[in-house]
């Protein structure tokens, strides 16, 4: 008689235990966590499973507080970068400009996938590869229809997106599957501030 039994959506989607991080390329991932940076107000560190069940985190800079205050001592142009950067994870999650009118917060991404390009630490040159800006799923399914490699594998037919630094590459990929869409949006910001 078995002891345990792991669902078949969870064993798929996990990498065992001195499994390598990927190769450079496009991948999808679903973000499973963002955390606060503990001393820097504007830094996120977005915890992400990829398609192979390979875990690592990113960094997003985010120029406001959870009351939707600009953080203070930031120039318009960093708030605008910022922001834009910001963007680019909801945008690969597939939200809309409709669905963001009246704001949005990292309650939305936990749980979502998005659309990655993976630098390996080896066409790095590094000990850690690196989560590069998330990509918009139609540019990502383009690039995989092209058969298209990260410029830095040495294919030289792309030009990586704007990086939004290392990441920590941890191989034991806990995985978890994505709920799958259909989710109920948390309310905007400024909705939730007042509940």
């Amino acid at each position: 008689m078995a002891t345990f039994m792991i669902p078949g959506d969870v064993i798929t989607k996990t990498a065992a235990f001195g499994s390598p991080p990927p190769a450079t390329g496009y991948y999808t991932a679903t973000i499973d966590e963002i955390k606060p940076h503990k001393s820097k107000a504007s830094s996120r560190q977005v915890f992400v499973t990829f398609e192979t069940g390979f875990s690592c985190f990113g960094w997003m800079n985010v120029p406001f507080d959870s009351n939707g205050n600009q953080l203070p001592g930031l120039s318009d142009k960093q708030v605008r970068g910022m922001v834009g950067a910001t963007k680019s994870w909801f945008i690969s999650a597939g939200f809309t400009n409709e669905q963001m009118k009246d704001g949005v917060s990292d309650d939305w991404l936990v749980g979502k996938t998005i659309h990655v390009e993976w630098h390996s630490a080896d066409d790095l040159g590094a000990q850690y590869g690196e989560l590069q800006m998330p990509l918009p799923k139609s540019v990502f399914d383009k690039h995989i229809a092209e058969g298209r490699k990260p410029s830095i594998a040495g294919a030289g037919n792309d030009t990586p997106v704007n990086n939004p630094g290392k990441v920590a590459a941890k191989a034991n990929g806990a995985g978890k599957p994505s709920n799958g869409g259909g989710v109920k949006l948390p309310p905007p910001p400024a909705v939730a501030a007042t509940s």
